[in-house]
């Protein structure tokens, strides 16, 4: 399929929520094999390159830290929808002995994990570019699968879970981190938000009863655990969060970051 390059008409596409699944992995894709920006491209290895990563691993060391009981007792572990798979040379860093595979759609952004791995003195046992509903990885196979911030990017969630049950083993664990969620009343403002805060790809925001649903018809047990974290946010974003923090009823009712856990 041919790039997509308007990109007014993306926006437009994205808005309409008229994207049908070659496509919008196909902007993904592209995303990765066009990247044309300092921050993104590890080619260049640039110090815009950490800085934009410098925020996300410290939020994500947070995560290891509250989920740290299912990743000790997780000895074979992948990500998905990785980009550069950053994060999964973070959990090698830590987890030495950990067996960590990382993925992601565009193999333009798996190939640059080299660049992680030089930079934590690491090496992933095996990195490459799958989609998040098709792993080529057997049956039973791993503890967890787990992504962060990425989630809300995928063409096809339900499909996704369904995966992550087929690839893990009893009693593994699917860990969705960092993610825009609401509830189905509030969607369509908290989706026109984000597509505004960034319209380049085709990002989505979760309806977490949605996803407890699809979770429990795939056979998990599933945990919706909100959190209002005040890191990488503008001024405006760090009033709301802060306010959230401290009156937790309102993160079940307004839109929150959250982490999902389904446990098999």
């Amino acid at each position: 399929m041919a790039p997509v390059e308007n990109s007014s008409f993306i926006v437009l596409i994205i808005k309409m929520k008229k994207l049908d699944l070659e496509t919008r992995e196909q902007i993904e894709i592209d995303a990765w094999s066009n990247a044309g920006s300092r921050s993104e491209n590890a080619e260049w290895y640039t110090i815009e390159n950490l800085a934009n990563k410098a925020a996300d691993i410290e939020i994500f060391l947070i995560k290891i830290k509250n989920h740290a009981e299912l990743i000790h007792r997780s000895q074979t572990i992948l990500e998905i929808g990785g980009g550069q798979g950053w994060a999964s040379c973070v959990l090698k860093y830590l987890f030495p002995d950990k067996t960590i595979y990382a993925s992601d759609i565009g193999e333009d952004a798996i190939k640059d994990i080299t660049y992680w791995e030089y930079i934590y003195k690491v090496k992933i046992d095996d990195s490459f570019a799958c989609r998040s509903y098709d792993i080529p990885l057997p049956n039973e196979s791993l503890d967890l699968v787990y992504c962060y911030t990425a989630a809300h990017h995928f063409a096809d969630i339900q499909g996704t879970i369904h995966e992550a049950s087929r690839v893990l083993r009893e009693g593994g664990a699917c860990l969705f981190l960092q993610e825009p969620s609401c509830r189905k009343y509030l969607y369509p403002l908290a989706y026109r938000r984000v597509i505004k805060k960034r319209p380049e790809v085709p990002e989505d925001v979760l309806v977490f009863k949605d996803i407890q649903s699809m979770g429990q018809a795939e056979g998990f047990e599933v945990e919706v655990r909100f959190d209002p974290l005040l890191l990488r946010r503008t001024p405006k974003e760090m009033m709301y969060y802060y306010v959230l923090s401290k009156i937790k009823p309102l993160q079940n009712v307004l839109p929150c970051g959250a982490d999902y856990v389904f446990k098999k």
